[in-house]
């Protein structure tokens, strides 16, 4: 099953959650990666109904709740996407990075500037991505001198960190077709946060223009089966509950 979605035979993947799911509707494991599935491949309302149930067995699961604030944020739902992030904190998840990234979306900078004011320790292993918010933060103020003062030290080091993680640099530093080029990096490396977020949501569409825009990012979504046209034609069975 998940070697029919990394090898990118989405509708073979579908199709073998759907009959699994007939057989097992209530298994958290299953519905969480049928819902990882439905997003990658850009039906979140799908996905969102599917995290909804695990939270209906699993009451006090933090990732899920956190998974669901992702899926509210990529459909522009702010409020609900907060209230979700927060359960997940209440239940000892992090999600430091999320908030950023909500704020962002937003062009919220003193909610931006909260999440960054206590410093990359706060982060707890997700110190990677300090940075990227921090710059984040000086391109909401329009100051590119900051944005390269942050960056283009940890932008030289390329493979030092995810080729996901790594496409930011060049993108907020102005140069969309290298960002690009290191996404394409990260789906042929098969990183699974790369291949959710492939077709991006509201607030990614909204704050990254020039990502989303460019010609070579259709082109990557066509190469990995991800362009409007293919994923049209999947076909998601209604789910047994």
């Amino acid at each position: 099953m998940n070697q029919f979605f990394f090898d990118r035979a989405y509708q073979q993947a579908i199709d073998r959650f759907s009959e699994l799911l007939t057989i097992y509707p209530n298994n958290v494991d299953l519905l969480r990666y049928y819902s990882f599935a439905l997003r990658t491949v850009g039906r979140v309302e799908r996905a969102l109904e599917l995290t909804n149930r695990i939270l209906e067995l699993d009451t006090l699961n933090a990732q899920d709740y956190g998974d669901r604030g992702t899926l509210y944020r990529s459909l522009g739902r702010w409020e609900e996407a907060l209230e979700s992030f927060r359960k997940a904190e209440s239940l000892g998840l992090p999600r430091a990075t999320d908030l950023a990234a909500l704020a962002l979306f937003q062009n919220d900078h003193e909610a931006l500037a909260m999440q960054l004011e206590g410093g990359i320790l706060e982060w707890r292993g997700l110190a990677m991505w300090y940075p990227i918010y921090q710059a984040s933060q000086a391109k909401l103020d329009d100051n590119t001198q900051s944005i390269r003062t942050i960056l283009e030290p940890g932008d030289k080091e390329e493979g030092v960190t995810s080729w996901l993680n790594q496409s930011y640099y060049p993108l907020l530093l102005g140069d969309a077709e290298r960002a690009i080029n290191y996404y394409s990096n990260a789906l042929d490396n098969l990183e699974p946060m790369a291949l959710r977020g492939a077709l991006g949501g509201i607030g990614e569409r909204k704050t990254y223009p020039e990502f989303y825009n460019h010609p070579k990012y259709f082109e990557m979504l066509q190469a990995n089966g991800l362009d409007s046209a293919s994923v049209a034609k999947l076909s998601i069975p209604p789910f047994p509950f």
